[in-house]
Formats: structure tokens, C-alpha cells, sequence
């Protein structure tokens, strides 16, 4: 009771229409978010492509590992339904881990899969970015 009196005390409820975005790649990470309803659509880009890396329905958090790491925004997150989320501020998202321990700890077991994912990603596009520059120059070596 008292951690998730906490959690009330320390954020702020956002409403989002649909196609509203909560933040964009490359903004200041200052804020953490759950999806308390809707659905929002998390971008990212490789190579100058956006990317689609998912969606963050009802209970999915996000903003983590910009906080963590103390870089802009990685992603973009945009309302694909009309969503209401709740928002720590920064210093209200680094005394959580005191405050709500077992929040705490949820964000960084779900921080910690997310680096693993986007570092698979990002191996993935190399590899495809690679077998497609290879064909090129194969096409022009066979020419």
C-alpha cells in the first residue's frame, strides 16, 4: 500500500488521442511511462529508416533505457488508440528504486531484455545490410 501510494503521489496522468505522440526519437529522456490503457506504436530508426519495434499495450512500460543510460530517446512513441499512461519525471523514476522496490526491479529485468533485443536487431540489419551490398557489388562484378 504504501509503495503504490508512492507510485500515485510521484506521477503524472497523460492523455493521449490517437496519433498523438508521447515522445520522439532523439528528445531529452525525462520521463518514464506504463500504458494504463490504449496502445501506443514504438518506432525506431536504422540507416535512416523507421522501424517498427512493437507496440506497448496495456501494462507495458517504456523510457527506461534512455533514463538509464542518460541518452536522447532511442525510439519513437506514438498513440495508435486513444491511451492513458502514467509519467514519472526523472528524479521521481530514479527513487522508485527505493520507494517501489519491486517496480524497480521489474524495470530492470524489462531493461535489460530490451538491450538484448535492440542488440539483436541491430545485428540482424547489419547482416542484411551487408548481404545487400554484397549483391550489388556481385551484380556489378558479373556485369
Amino acid at each position: 500500500d504504501d509503495e503504490l501510494e508512492w507510485v500515485l503521489a510521484n506521477t503524472d496522468e497523460r492523455l493521449l488521442a490517437k496519433g498523438e505522440y508521447f515522445i520522439r526519437e532523439g528528445d531529452p529522456a525525462d520521463r518514464f511511462y506504463v500504458v494504463l490503457d490504449g496502445e501506443l506504436q514504438v518506432l525506431r530508426s536504422f540507416d535512416g529508416k523507421e522501424a517498427v519495434m512493437g507496440t506497448t499495450p496495456r501494462g507495458i512500460m517504456g523510457g527506461e533505457l534512455s533514463i538509464l543510460n542518460a541518452t536522447p530517446s532511442q525510439v519513437t512513441a506514438r498513440a495508435i488508440l486513444p491511451s492513458r499512461l502514467i509519467v514519472f519525471g526523472v528524479a521521481a523514476f530514479r527513487q522508485m528504486f527505493a520507494a517501489a522496490p519491486p517496480l524497480g526491479a521489474k524495470v530492470l529485468q524489462i531493461a535489460t531484455q530490451r538491450m538484448q533485443g535492440f542488440a539483436s536487431m541491430r545485428q540482424q540489419h547489419e547482416k542484411l545490410a551487408a548481404l545487400g551490398n554484397g549483391n550489388r557489388a556481385n551484380a556489378t562484378i558479373g556485369r
